[in-house]
């Protein structure tokens, strides 16, 4: 007991002096915006319990596709902040890297998939399959059984294509692993609603290119904070740095992270309040483009939960015998999935004034949210003793309840009442496009230029 005693009064005196901080330990990969990579749940192979009365008869999946490479013009300016930085007059110790550093990112390769998304996608595959071992069990790939989607987009078939390769493997007929191809089909980019969605909808499309309250917030955290950061690093390093600049650091640190898993180049010029702000200016663009900051993005995935709705109630009523969908899209699917679902809706405004309030705690959060590699899980079970069909979802491989469901594992017919204002919508309906609307969009543009 007495050791006990002076064991607990050591760790206190270090915490009073400092030894030991009481600050939350700060990890910058939780706070990369939509360049954040993939963390894996501890429980994400088990699973979480589900009632033994209940059992698992076809699933869902909705998944972000892997890591990407960075688009030409990001590579452009990548390639512009090494040259500039090779004349910094901090070359020692921890910034030794910036004398050498060449940057490896080519426009050859924009937006394609990068080994560690694909790797990523594979390794979600096998703890889909360990997940649900008993849905699984037996199962070799039948196209009839099994269907893949994923938008025309080569890194979303690619990481559908990933995995395909990890959820079969060991049971098809290709090499020593036997791998089994498992067949993707994709609709024309402007056709596809459910996971290229904003390219079938004009109307979102003119909207996106004249927000002016997101253009307001950029040039408030420009003016405001982004400023700061760019007069440290200029004065620190002896160089002109722009609030661009310090832009493009923050994104090339999000790709330094999740494609080389590289912490300690760019991501070492930003401090970690500096790494909240720029993550929250990632978060309000988001916000603004996909999520709750317009009312029209709480509709965009109507097209995507009517067709989920449809292929559960097929299989309900023995129309189909497909156990499983697996879909394969952007950041954006999710997100205005998220939206339409009511997922992490935070009760304050995402206003300028509510800034600081947002930097201290908020439920938005694309770090979280739609990482690279995001999926979300609908569970369709049959349960006995009356418990009728249910429906579980995962958001990140985490059980999440359906807000408005009484419970986790949530009824059908609640879930579908839920929904029922986005079941059964066309797109056309609020996509189309009037003359004016157009003429207006390109008149603003032309005064911005």
């Amino acid at each position: 007991m007495l050791f006990q005693i002076l064991v607990a009064s050591y760790i206190a005196g270090l915490a009073l002096v400092g030894g030991l901080s009481a600050k939350p330990y700060f990890d910058l990969l939780d706070h990369l915006s939509t360049k954040s990579p993939y963390k894996i749940p501890r429980s994400a192979e088990q699973g979480t319990s589900v009632a033994s009365t209940c059992n698992l008869t076809q699933l869902h999946l909705i998944s972000r596709h892997g890591t990407r490479y960075p688009s030409a013009r990001d590579a452009l300016e990548f390639a512009r902040l090494g040259k500039l930085f090779s004349k910094a007059i901090k070359h020692d110790g921890r910034y030794s890297w910036m004398s050498s550093w060449e940057s490896p990112y080519l426009v050859s390769q924009e937006y394609q998939l990068a080994p560690s998304g694909a790797l990523d996608l594979y390794r979600l595959s096998k703890r889909c399959r360990s997940r649900y071992h008993d849905f699984f069990r037996g199962q070799g790939y039948d196209p009839r059984l099994y269907s893949f989607l994923s938008s025309q987009k080569d890194r979303s078939g690619e990481s559908g294509s990933a995995f395909g390769i990890g959820l079969f493997e060991g049971t098809g007929p290709l090499g020593e692993t036997r791998i089994q191809p498992v067949y993707i089909y994709t609709i024309p980019l402007g056709l596809d609603q459910e996971l290229a969605i904003k390219y079938a909808c004009e109307k979102w499309l003119a909207q996106s290119r004249d927000n002016v309250r997101l253009g307001a917030v950029k040039r408030h955290f420009s003016k405001h904070y982004i400023k700061k950061t760019a007069n440290r690093i200029s004065e620190e390093f002896a160089l002109n740095v722009t609030t661009l600049d310090v832009k493009y650091i923050y994104k090339l640190c999000g790709f330094e992270a999740s494609i080389h898993q590289r912490r300690s180049t760019w991501c070492d010029l930003l401090r970690d309040d500096e790494i909240l702000e720029l993550e929250l200016l990632g978060d309000f663009e988001s916000y603004y483009k996909y999520s709750y900051g317009s009312a029209m993005n709480s509709k965009m995935a109507c097209a995507l939960v009517t067709k989920l709705v449809t292929q559960v109630e097929d299989h309900l009523r023995g129309a189909s015998s497909t156990r499983a969908y697996f879909k394969f899209g952007h950041a954006e699917t999710l997100l205005f999935l998220s939206t339409l679902l009511n997922l992490r809706k935070d009760p304050a405004q995402w206003t300028i004034s509510n800034i600081p309030k947002l930097l201290q705690e908020r439920d938005f959060r694309t770090s979280e949210l739609t990482p690279f590699s995001a999926n979300v899980f609908f569970e369709i079970y049959q349960c006995a003793q009356g418990g009728g069909t249910r429906v579980r979802l995962l958001v990140n491989e985490r059980p999440t309840q359906i807000p408005g469901c009484r419970e986790l594992l949530c009824s059908w017919e609640e879930a579908k009442g839920l929904l029922k204002d986005s079941i059964g919508c066309t797109m056309a309906s609020f996509c189309s496009v009037s003359k004016q609307e157009v003429l207006r969009v390109q008149r603003r543009n032309n005064r911005m230029e």
